[in-house]
């Protein structure tokens, strides 16, 4: 069965990038070595009976992402001055 699942690079451990799923599926294992990838992008990741078929990095998606938790984090200094 084939499907796409947009996930996070969530850290690096070893020679692995854990992905988080948005989807709330368990993590996924990436050789680095297979894959240009930082922590914090957004990539679409297509599975076919368990195997990565494709990874496209969604650079849109990575910034958007970025520019809200920045927002959130300074909301949240903002309440605390107050």
């Amino acid at each position: 069965m084939k499907k796409t699942v947009r996930m996070s690079a969530d850290r690096i451990e070893g020679d692995f990038y854990v992905m988080i799923p948005d989807d709330g599926s368990d993590a996924l294992l990436l050789p680095r070595a297979d894959y240009d990838l930082k922590e914090g992008d957004i990539a679409d990741v297509t599975l076919e009976d368990g195997k990565v078929t494709s990874l496209t990095v969604r650079a849109d998606e990575t910034e958007t992402r970025l520019e809200k938790n920045r927002s959130r984090l300074a909301s949240l200094f903002a309440k605390s001055k107050k």
